[in-house]
Formats: structure tokens, C-alpha cells, sequence
């Protein structure tokens, strides 16, 4: 039983001595580690950078998108129900000249009920400021319509009206070619529309 006992007492110092001489992790092991650890942090960078530049260049998509439709709709809404383009007005002492950038229309007066008002008109003037599309209107005495200054799209950086006549008095059609820009020197988008109008009396 001692012989036993003694046998299993020399097993476990030999044990015991194995595991307190095993060495650390080599130097090796350790560059290896660090290395991964590199990689997967370089990994992660690269796929957080890669995802922000992606949501900044679809908000300059949707930016530049929203400022070029925007300005055709806000100048739509009002050209195809004007009688005509008016080659000049003014508006609380500013006058506005219709050209390749400042459009002025004379539209019909309208009372509460949506219905015209005979023998008056309203006026409203469309212009850019600052890369900034604007609506000013100057209604008439009779007119429902609120008078004052509108903004209508932003982030333009080109808006042009031509027209199908050089007497304003005699044209039929307003064609609109308008560029918006949108984002940063990184990400960004530009978004160029036309349009065309023709005035509600051809």
C-alpha cells in the first residue's frame, strides 16, 4: 500500500514541476495577437467610415432631389394659371424685371370661395437669392392669396427662365432649367430638372 501511495505521491511532484516549467507565450504569439487585434480595428474603421459616407451621400441625394423639384412645383403652381408674363413690377418699393433669372406673373385675383374676381389681379414675382428660390406675391385688394415673401427650394446652385417670345406680353410658354447641389466635397449630388409651362390663357 506505502509502494502505492508513494508511487502516486512521485506522480503528482512530476506533475507539478511539468506545469511550473512550462513556458509563457512566445514574443511571437504575442506579434501575432497584436496583429489581429489591427486588423479587426482597421476592419471596423474602414466599415463605420464606408456606412457614414453612404448616409451623407443619401441625404445629398435626397437634399439636391427635394431643392430641384421643389422650385418646379413652387413655380408650376402659379405659371399655369397666370394670364401672362409681366415684364416688370413693384413690391414694397423693390422692383422686380423679368429675365433669365426673375420671373413676374399676372395671375388671377381669387376671393375666399376659389372663385375669380373680375377686373383685378395679383402679382407674383419668382428669384433666387444665395443659392435660395423665392416667391413673393402682391395681391390685390379683393384677393384671398396672402401677400409677402415664400421660400420655395434651397441648395440651387442654377436656375434659368427662357421663354418662347421676347415680348413678354405675347408668350405662350415658360421653360425652367434649375440645378441643385447638395452634401459635402466628399459626398454630395447634383440634380438637374426642366420644365415647362404654358400660361392657362394658350
Amino acid at each position: 500500500m506505502k509502494r502505492i501511495d508513494a508511487i502516486f505521491y512521485t506522480a503528482k511532484r512530476a506533475a507539478k514541476r511539468a506545469g511550473d516549467s512550462r513556458p509563457g507565450a512566445s514574443l511571437i504569439e504575442a506579434l501575432v495577437v497584436l496583429a489581429l487585434f489591427i486588423l479587426i480595428c482597421l476592419a471596423l474603421t474602414s466599415l463605420y467610415l464606408q456606412h457614414g459616407w453612404s448616409l451623407h451621400l443619401g441625404k445629398a441625394q435626397f437634399d439636391s432631389v427635394e431643392g430641384a423639384r421643389g422650385a418646379l412645383n413652387g413655380i408650376s403652381a402659379y405659371a399655369v394659371q397666370a394670364r401672362r408674363v409681366v415684364s416688370s413690377t413693384s413690391i414694397s418699393g423693390t422692383l422686380y424685371a423679368t429675365g433669365t433669372s426673375t420671373l413676374v406673373l399676372e395671375i388671377p385675383t381669387v376671393n375666399a370661395s376659389g372663385g375669380i374676381v373680375e377686373g383685378a389681379s395679383d402679382y407674383a414675382v419668382f428669384y433666387t437669392s444665395a443659392g435660395t428660390l423665392y416667391r413673393n406675391v402682391a395681391p390685390s385688394a379683393e384677393s384671398a392669396r396672402v401677400a409677402g415673401v415664400r421660400f420655395l427650394a434651397g441648395n440651387l446652385t442654377d436656375l434659368a427662365f427662357s421663354y418662347d417670345s421676347a415680348y413678354f406680353a405675347q408668350v405662350k410658354k415658360i421653360t425652367v432649367a434649375v440645378t441643385s447641389t447638395a452634401g459635402t466635397a466628399d459626398a454630395h449630388e447634383t440634380q438637374r430638372e426642366f420644365g415647362e409651362f404654358r400660361l392657362r390663357n394658350y
